[in-house]
């Protein structure tokens, strides 16, 4: 055979494996369309974006120390909210976004069941009279350089920020007024986040 009847040979082979691949393409997208027809038929893919729900649900309002909370992911199992009486430590459960979260917290009065007690908390000369970082009730929190109330703040717009004041200890031991910023879930309404 001639150099141009190789070449024509490799183009043909090259041009017959091409088409096989396209065939099997067509196929399997075939097969994933009557899928997706047929989910879709049996509602388990919804087609609109007001039909999705969060794959991610809770019912204490997010980050919230001081109520026993239930989260849900997808169809799994409920999981609540635990508080180790011994250690003072609770297992807070909430959603990010779609997606579940844990973190622990020290109750600062302890556990009341599995969630933190609420009361009047001192440490050294400051106090706070909503028990430690509460984003869902109104705190003051006093020491000796004065009162800080718990505020809701606008940040760029948003208007569901609280700004949570708490007592602290530094590594170094030293006590002082600390605060942290929260973003509620609903909303922040006459300084304390709703459930």
């Amino acid at each position: 055979m001639d150099k141009k009847g190789d070449i024509w040979l490799v183009i043909g082979v090259i041009v017959f494996f091409l088409a096989l691949a396209l065939i099997a393409y067509a196929a399997i997208k075939s097969d994933l369309a009557k899928e997706f027809a047929k989910r879709i038929g049996m509602g388990e893919i919804p087609t609109a974006d007001s039909e999705r729900e969060s794959t991610c649900q809770e019912d204490d309002g997010g980050k919230n120390f001081f109520t026993v909370g239930t989260l849900i992911m997808g169809g799994t199992n409920p999981i609540e909210d635990f508080c180790n009486s011994t250690s003072g430590i609770l297992e807070e459960r909430f959603c990010e976004g779609e997606f579940n979260s844990t973190e622990e917290y020290l109750c600062p009065l302890g556990c009341d069941g599995n969630a933190c007690k609420t009361g009047v908390y001192t440490l050294a000369d400051c106090t706070d009279n909503d028990g430690g970082q509460n984003f869902f009730n109104i705190g003051i929190t006093t020491n000796s350089s004065g009162s800080y109330y718990d505020e809701c703040i606008e940040i760029k717009g948003l208007k569901r920020i609280l700004k949570e004041y708490f007592c602290n200890k530094d590594k170094d031991g030293k006590v002082t007024v600390d605060y942290t910023v929260y973003e509620c879930l609903k909303k922040c309404l006459d300084n304390a986040c709703i459930i």
